[in-house]
């Protein structure tokens, strides 16, 4: 399923920065950012405001810096990271977290390298190989190629949240407009969401089923919008 404003969205995409790393002091953050500037890679930093009282989620669970780069340079600033990191040696990481996985959870890191750093990923390698398991590259490289490739055909869409906003939106007509435009905003996001995996590729959140869903969804809830509009000038005119 294609629609007519995914080219230019593509196109706008390519030359929008988008999140990388976050940090959880402004130290490190300076320390990658100099990283990006040797290498010339343009880069935003941001620095996050306490969105939630830190009194209840904790001052340490609030990055306090993010950067974000252009999808085109994930792949060359994953590679940087990984050169640096070749030759450190096991002494050098032997306190590192990661040492308290053991082996099969080590290996499930190269299974799932969407949800770690390239740190981590290197530094896991060091580790099994301290252990006298050797992950190579070729098969390094084919776990993260399988595991993109099913990340970019999309997941399915729970379909009783899906229900439970497609009532929510005919509920909306009888009640209140909020119902109606939440529907509308998830209807979208059912739809058009897209997101960016580790090495700067664009895709659909959701699988295509999910996404014909969504449309059908979208459009409906702006016909719904429209009409509960016109209802109200109806009744207070």
């Amino acid at each position: 399923m294609k629609d007519p404003i995914d080219d230019d969205m593509m196109k706008d995409e390519q030359n929008s920065y988008e999140f990388f790393r976050n940090f959880m002091n402004t130290a490190e953050a300076e320390g990658f950012a100099n990283l990006l500037d040797e290498h010339d890679i343009p880069y935003k930093m941001e620095t996050t405001g306490t969105v939630i009282d830190s009194a209840i989620v904790g001052r340490g669970l609030v990055p306090k810096a993010i950067v974000k780069i252009l999808p085109r340079d994930f792949k060359r600033v994953n590679r940087i990271i990984a050169d640096q990191l070749k030759s450190v040696s096991f002494e050098e990481v032997d306190d590192h977290y990661l040492n308290q996985l053991d082996t099969e959870e080590l290996k499930e890191i190269f299974a799932k390298q969407d949800e770690w750093s390239m740190e981590d990923i290197s530094i896991a390698k060091v580790i099994l190989r301290e252990r006298g398991v050797v992950i190579g590259e070729e098969e390094l490289q084919k776990l993260r190629t399988e595991r993109f490739d099913s990340l970019r055909q999309g997941k399915r869409g729970n379909r009783t949240w899906m229900l439970f906003y497609g009532l929510g939106m005919i509920l909306g007509l009888f009640v209140s407009l909020i119902f109606v435009i939440a529907g509308v905003g998830m209807s979208y996001y059912y739809a058009y969401g897209r997101s960016t995996d580790p090495d700067g590729e664009r895709h659909f959140v959701f699988d295509e089923s999910t996404r014909d869903i969504g449309v059908f969804m979208f459009y409906g809830g702006i016909a719904m919008m429209v009409m509960e509009v016109i209802f109200l000038e109806y009744i207070f005119s």
